[in-house]
């Protein structure tokens, strides 16, 4: 069984840094028509638009995982990280099912809570 944890993630989070790409281009097409004060607040805006378009989309790609049961053994596949957690039945310390989450503007869902021995907790 595999499972993909937020999978429409990889679609919508490619709308803004598209839409980022296409004001920053705006910005730097107008830049020499503008007055100083303009050039500056165009300035801001820009690494205004930067975090928010372009590294908040960023950052929430590599929280996106994978989440795979092989033979008794978990295994917790962070593709962007590039980094891959296996959990056994020894390492696993408590597996519960949360039903009925609610949420704004998010239908009913299920979650799947996972903790370790170690301390992490994983869910889907």
């Amino acid at each position: 069984m595999k499972f993909k944890v937020r999978p429409f993630l990889y679609y919508l989070l490619s709308i803004p840094i598209i839409f980022g790409i296409g004001l920053i281009a705006y910005f730097i097409i107008n830049y020499p028509n503008r007055t100083e004060t303009q050039q500056n607040a165009a300035i801001w805006t820009g690494l205004i638009i930067l975090v928010l378009l372009f590294v908040l989309p960023i950052l929430s790609f590599k929280k996106l995982k994978e989440i795979e049961r092989i033979n008794g053994t978990w295994k917790v596949n962070y593709p962007y990280l590039k980094r891959t957690i296996l959990l056994d039945n020894k390492s696993v310390k408590e597996i519960t099912i949360v039903e009925g989450i609610t949420g704004r503007n998010v239908p009913q869902h299920e979650q799947i809570n996972i903790s370790t021995i170690d301390g992490q907790k994983f869910y889907i």
